[in-house]
Formats: structure tokens, sequence, C-alpha cells
């Protein structure tokens, strides 16, 4: 699982940035969201978005890599086995409803999506929490925190300015986050 969250994290990055840039216009990343990405035509003269088939295989991408943090968070904790299946679980269901955003039904997924996802980011969140203050990871409650306030005000419709900046920063310190816990149990391993 380790492997396939930093194959994902890597190929979400380098097919986001070919979709960026076979967008047809500019692609302002502080003006724009990534499902802008996935749009089939874009602008008044309905240009061809050639850089959607990269856009969608980045999205499956980066829900690939969440979809297997989920997993491989849940498999190596000592929760019992409720507690492992049920993150497991929703945690990839909300991954998998995400990889589907860039359809007609984008609101809807997202919100289910998010609601779905709120649960195992919680239960992981919690545990974090509850663990020696040596061992909590900084880094991923940042994440947490930075999630729920996108979250927040993306649904409550206040500061809309920023919802594209601060959809990009809570992408890159959830992957960050999710790539240095899976190499630092990697290294930890390796080290005993």
């Amino acid at each position: 699982m380790k492997k396939t969250i930093q194959i994902s994290s890597v190929s979400f990055v380098a097919l986001y940035i070919i979709a960026a840039l076979c967008y047809p216009v500019f692609f302002n990343p502080s003006k724009l969201f990534f499902c802008d990405l996935m749009e089939t035509n874009i602008g008044i003269e309905e240009s061809i978005n050639y850089g959607r088939p990269f856009a969608i295989a980045s999205l499956i991408s980066v829900a690939t890599a969440v979809a297997s943090f989920f997993i491989w968070f849940a498999n190596q904790s000592k929760w019992s086995k409720l507690k492992k299946n049920f993150t497991k679980i929703s945690g990839s269901l909300s991954a998998f409803l995400t990889a589907f955003i860039f359809t007609e039904l984008h609101d809807q997924l997202l919100l289910l999506a998010s609601v779905i996802g709120f649960f195992p980011l919680t239960i992981i969140a919690t545990e974090m929490l509850k663990t020696k203050p040596k061992r909590i990871s900084i880094l991923g409650l940042i994440s947490f925190l930075l999630l729920a306030v996108y979250n927040i005000v993306f649904y409550l419709n206040i500061y809309e300015l920023f919802w594209p900046i601060m959809q990009k920063i809570c992408i890159a310190i959830c992957l960050i986050w999710i790539n240095l816990e899976a190499v630092k149990t990697q290294t930890s391993k390796f080290a005993l």
C-alpha cells in the first residue's frame, strides 16, 4: 500500500502539471479549481480541452493515493477489526466518489465524499491525538485542520476568493503528510 501511495502521489503531480499545460488558455491555479482542468470545452469560443484526459487521470491517481492511505493506516493500527474495516471502507468510498467529480454530478459527489470522508478522518485525527506527544504528527493535524477550514468556508459560501488556492494547499499538504507517514514507517521498520 505504501508504494501505491507514493506512486499515485507522484503520478497525480505529473498528470496535473501536464493537464495544466494542455489547458486551452492559461491555467491560473490561484483562480481556477482542480475541477476546471476537467471541463470538456473552455471559454467563449469553446476551445477543446486536450488536458482533460490527463486531469481525469490525475484525479484517479489522487483518489487512489487517498484510498490506499486509509487502508494502509487502518491496517497498521492496533484498532478493533470493526474500526479498521469502517475506516478502510468509508475512506475508500469517499475517495471512490471523489474520482467521479468530473461528471455532471460534481457537486453532489463532492458533498457526499466530504460527508463520508469526515468520519474516517476524524477517527485518524482522534487516534493521533491519543498517542504520546512525541508521536503526534503535526503535519497530519495541520492537514486535518486545513481540510476542515476549507470545507467550512466552502459550504458556508464565504471567502470565495481564497477557495482555489486553499484547495491546492490542502491537496499538497495532505499528499506530503501521507507520503511522509509512509516513508517514516518504512524507514523505522528498516531501523529495527
